[in-house]
C-alpha cells in the first residue's frame, strides 16, 4: 500500500501511505512542514484497481492522534 492516496471517512484527502509497519500504517501528510500518524490498518480499506485507502475514520481523528517522529518508524 505504500504511496497509495488516502482519504478519511469525512472524504477528506490526508497524504499518503509511506510505510506498513507492526498492524499499522504510516500516513505522511503536510506540505512544507510533514507530519506522520499511524493508523491500525483494520481502519484501511482498498478497493481493486485503485491507489486509494479508505480510512474508516475522520480527518479529526487521525490528526488528533499523536504525531510520530522519523525515527519511530524507520
Amino acid at each position: 500500500m505504500e504511496g497509495f492516496e488516502v482519504v478519511t471517512s469525512d472524504d477528506c484527502k490526508m497524504g499518503h501511505v509511506v510505510e506498513a509497519r507492526d498492524g499499522h500504517l504510516i500516513i505522511e501528510h503536510g506540505l512544507l512542514k510533514k507530519t506522520r500518524h499511524a493508523v491500525p490498518e483494520t481502519f484501511a480499506h482498498t478497493s481493486d484497481g485503485e491507489q486509494i485507502v479508505r480510512l474508516s475514520v475522520s480527518k479529526e481523528i487521525v490528526e488528533s492522534s499523536p504525531k510520530l517522529e522519523r525515527t519511530d518508524f524507520s
